[in-house]
């Protein structure tokens, strides 16, 4: 696809970066729930504590086997979504190295490539959104 003012490389680049700032907001989540794990261990032992709030040793090893369970299936998540990230970024930084460079024959795929990237980033936004209206609440 020609373009003589370089307007699709730019928005190519900034999809590009900021998909890999979100990329960093994803990675906070598994580090945020290990510490969320180790504090909840740390705050309530079990039953060896002299504090009667503390629960028994089968509730406190229930309750740590549900966090892994919540930890490893953020982590499955997360590494899911890092590829998809990962691949849509080097699929726009690509499109962006060669938009000047493509015939017009190759534009019905191209086209594809941006609806597909519209679709993702819509999809990204209603993630956002989400992420944001949990932390509120």
């Amino acid at each position: 696809m020609f373009d003589p003012r370089g307007r699709l490389a730019k928005e190519y680049f900034v999809t590009a970066h900021l998909l890999k700032t979100f990329r960093q907001q994803v990675d906070i989540l598994p580090r945020s729930l290990r510490k969320m794990r180790a504090k909840w261990e740390g705050i309530y032992p079990g039953v060896d504590s002299d504090l009667s709030q503390r629960f028994d040793d089968p509730t406190q090893l229930a309750l740590l086997e549900n966090w892994s369970r919540v930890i490893d299936h953020a982590d499955a998540l997360h590494e899911t979504l890092a590829h998809r990230i990962e691949k849509t970024s080097d699929e726009l930084l690509n499109l962006r190295n060669s938009v000047s460079i493509t015939n017009p024959s190759s534009q019905h795929s191209t086209e594809r490539r941006r609806m597909r990237i519209r679709r993702l980033l819509t999809i990204l936004q209603l993630m956002i959104a989400r992420g944001a209206s949990l932390n509120e609440s």
